[in-house]
This record gives structure tokens, C-alpha cells and sequence, in this order.
């Protein structure tokens, strides 16, 4: 079942001093409330016959209760009260006067019954808080960090020890901007409830307020039955993924406590978030290796191209490899991804990059050898896109390699081809 919404309302009373009083609190009623309630059309009779009926009603954490409508009672035949377990639930809800009581009718989409829920709205005037949110109803406490209240005097202290505890890492569904719902599972929703009919949902449970608390704020989280198997956690669950940045990867750890009093339960979360994976570079620097001018054995050039939508990648075929590298193994009929054999290279600054030669499926499905490793810090230190040219070339009696390049020309005259820092702008006959 979904959350309680405006046109599932079927009565809202703003409650007085009688209702609520400490040591009899009553109840009373019009009959056109009685009506709304009962759904007894002799409600509405003037005068109203003798009426009585007990109804079943839950609250938004699961507590149970039998009201009985009656006109038996009152003082006045027109006029009903509502009372059995009427003080109980003052009691336990710490009502006062000017707080408002809504009763809701929801129809289970599932079983095809109704069910009967009562919902109390606290009074701002007896929250005595400084902040709020703008949805009473909801009875969230929002409090900005820079000025947090602590809880009002009608939330519970959490204890210490808690009764069980569930850790949950949260996935994209969870955590979605639009609509954010937290899944779980029966045997978690068990963890965290408690409730031994949550196992085996005949009838289906009835939708179970959570009073979550993380750190002074305070939220109010709906646990309902979703669909075979699962739970979802709704209501104030999107304030927390929107307040907290929660994402795929966070973890949250729900502790489960009793009330002071021992009719409920408050919960407790804790956030957890992902740690973002460290990526460590190494800075560019130039390093002098005094080697001298290099003569090259072997110069070839390369007009870069896009692969798979966004990666550069400098193609060699099988030939241009072996005569590049002498490696042999570029020549053997090795598995899609073989690395084949390191190389370093430099630019024209003299910075030095570790590169691999690999096997690689071009897009057309021709196999063909690609740098990898250090090839992409290449291109993103020198800006490099697809038509650019790169030559590369081994150097004579050495084990490196060195790399120059050349801006594509600009459309419609914008500029003229470039050639790297330092390089000296000398190309090699371009090979297909």
C-alpha cells in the first residue's frame, strides 16, 4: 500500500482540551463524522437511532486499535464518541490540544479490502521548535546544520543497545533523483521491524510508520508491502537521499531501539558513503636523460582516429607493428586484448610515458595492434583529437621510442597545421 494521500481522507478533527484530557480524554463526534466513519446511513437519522460499532483502525506504526462509535453515551443524541482504546492512543501519541487527527479508508489493491488508518498531526505551537519543514503533516524536523535543534519533547531518546540492526548498501534504484524508494527484502524488513507476520504477508501487514532519527533531525519513513517478497521504505526517505547526496555504493545501518514506554520502536541510521577510488598521478615533469640527438631506424606516421564514441586510438596493422617494434609476437594469432610488449616513449619535452602494444578489434572487425597504458596520458597532455597525426619512431640502438605530432587543419581557414613543442615538424611518408 502507498502512502496516505488527500482524497483517501475521510475525516480530520482538530482536537480540544476534552479530547485530549489526561485523565478522561473523550472523543466526540457529528453524525455526519460518525457517517463518514462507519459508512451507517441511520447516522445521519434526526433524531439518530441508538447506534454502536466497533472498528478496526491501525496507526502509521503498526499499533492496533478497536474503536467503538457510539451515541449511547453522549449527552447529546446527535453527537457520537469514539472511545475503547480511544485514551490509549492519546496516550501513546502524546496528543494535545490543537493537534489534528486524520482518518484514512485505503483499499489494498491486492486482498481488495479496506483498512482504516489514524494519523495524528502535531501542532507546530507544541513541537516548540524553532525550525520546521514546510509539510507539518509529515512531523519532520529539519533543521539547518548550521542552527540543529535537538529533538522536540515528544520524540523518545534512543537508546544505546539496539534489538537488531540492518545494513543495507544502497543501489541506483534506491538512490533515483525522480523517485527515490528504499527495496528491501521480507527477511530484512523482518531485521528491522520485528514483526513476525512481515514473513509470511496473509493478510498483507498494514503499512508500519518508521521514526528514524539521524542525528538531531528527525524523519518519518513509511515501511509498506511492495510485492512478493519485498518491502519498500517511502515518505521521508526521499529527504534523506536528497539531503545526505546518497548514491549507489552508500551504505546505511538502520538500529532498531524501543521507546521509553515499550509500545514502539524509534530507529536510528547511519551513513555510510562510498569511498571514491584514489587515483594517483604522477606529475609531468620534464626529465633530461642527455641523450643526445636520436636517429631514428624507423619513422611512422598516423592519422588518429575514434573508437567505440570517445577513445583515440592509434591503429598500427600487423606489419607496421613487427617493423616498428621487431617483436615477433605481433605476427602470432593471439587472443582479442594479448598484451604483446611494453614500450617507453618520449615526447618532445622529454616526458616520459609507459605504453603497451596490444592486440585490439577495430570497429570493423579487423584485428590490428593499438597502444595502450600510457598512450591516453599522451593524448590528453597534448590535447589531442581525432585527424590529428602522430609519428612515431625507433630510435637506432636504443630502447625508446619517441612520439611528435601535428594538429589536423582547422575548416574554413581557421588556422594552419601545428607541430608539437620542441618537435621538428618532419613527417614520415603516411602509411594506410
Amino acid at each position: 500500500m502507498g502512502s496516505l494521500e488527500e482524497k483517501d481522507l475521510l475525516v480530520k478533527i482538530a482536537l480540544t482540551s476534552q479530547h485530549v484530557d489526561e485523565e478522561n480524554p473523550k472523543l466526540d463526534i457529528s453524525g455526519t463524522e460518525a457517517y463518514l466513519l462507519t459508512n451507517c446511513l441511520e447516522n445521519l437519522d434526526n433524531p439518530p437511532r441508538r447506534f454502536s460499532k466497533d472498528l478496526a483502525m491501525t496507526d502509521m506504526l503498526g499499533n492496533r486499535y478497536r474503536m467503538t462509535v457510539s451515541n449511547h453515551h453522549s449527552e447529546f443524541p446527535s453527537r457520537f464518541l469514539v472511545n475503547t482504546d480511544w485514551s490509549r492512543f492519546v496516550h501513546l501519541h502524546k496528543l494535545k490540544e490543537g493537534d489534528e487527527l486524520g482518518f484514512y479508508r485505503l483499499l489494498d489493491p491486492d486482498s481488495g479490502q479496506t483498512c482504516c488508518i489514524v494519523r495524528p498531526f502535531k501542532n507546530p505551537g507544541n513541537l516548540e521548535l524553532s525550525s520546521f519543514s514546510d509539510d507539518n503533516q509529515s512531523m519532520r524536523i529539519l533543521p539547518s546544520p548550521e542552527n540543529s535543534v535537538a529533538p522536540p519533547d515528544d520524540m523518545e531518546p534512543i537508546p544505546q543497545t539496539p534489538l537488531s540492526v540492518l545494513t543495507k548498501t544502497l543501489t541506483a534504484q534506491d538512490t533515483n533523483p525522480r523517485d527515490p524508494v528504499l527495496y528491501i527484502n521480507a527477511s530484512d524488513a523482518y531485521t528491522l521491524t520485528g514483526r513476525l507476520e512481515i514473513l509470511n504477508p496473509t493478510p498483507i501487514p498494514s503499512p508500519m510508520e518508521l521514526v528514524v532519527f539521524q542525528g538531531n533531525w528527525v524523519y518519518n519513513m513509511l515501511l509498506s508491502y511492495s510485492s512478493t517478497n519485498a518491502y519498500s521504505i517511502s515518505q521521508d526517505w526521499g529527504h534523506l537521499v536528497t539531503m545526505h547526496k546518497l548514491t549507489a555504493g552508500d551504505q546505511i545501518i538502520f538500529s532498531r531501539c524501543p521507546t521509553s514506554d515499550g509500545l514502539g520502536s524509534s530507529y536510528k541510521i547511519e551513513i555510510v558513503k562510498r569511498e571514491e577510488p584514489k587515483i594517483i598521478t604522477q606529475p609531468l615533469k620534464p626529465i633530461d636523460l642527455n641523450r643526445g640527438i636520436p636517429v631514428p631506424a624507423y619513422k611512422l606516421t598516423k592519422t588518429l582516429s575514434v573508437h567505440q564514441g570517445n577513445v583515440i586510438k592509434l591503429w598500427f596493422d600487423v606489419n607496421e607493428a613487427w617493423i616498428l617494434t621487431g617483436c615477433y609476437r605481433v605476427l602470432d594469432d593471439c587472443p582479442i586484448g594479448t598484451l604483446l610488449m611494453s614500450l617507453l616513449a618520449y615526447d618532445e619535452s622529454d616526458i616520459p610515458y609507459d605504453m603497451a602494444l596490444m592486440h585490439m578489434k577495430r570497429d570493423n572487425g579487423k584485428v590490428v595492434c593499438t597502444l595502450d597504458a600510457g598512450w591516453q596520458r599522451f593524448v590528453e597532455h597534448h590535447g589531442l583529437k581525432a585527424g590529428d597525426k602522430v609519428t612515431i619512431c625507433n630510435i637506432k640502438g636504443k630502447k625508446y621510442y619517441t612520439l611528435e605530432y601535428t594538429k589536423a587543419e582547422l575548416p574554413s581557414g581557421r588556422g594552419a597545421s601545428g607541430v608539437g613543442p620542441g618537435g621538428s615538424g618532419q613527417k614520415g611518408a603516411e602509411q594506410s
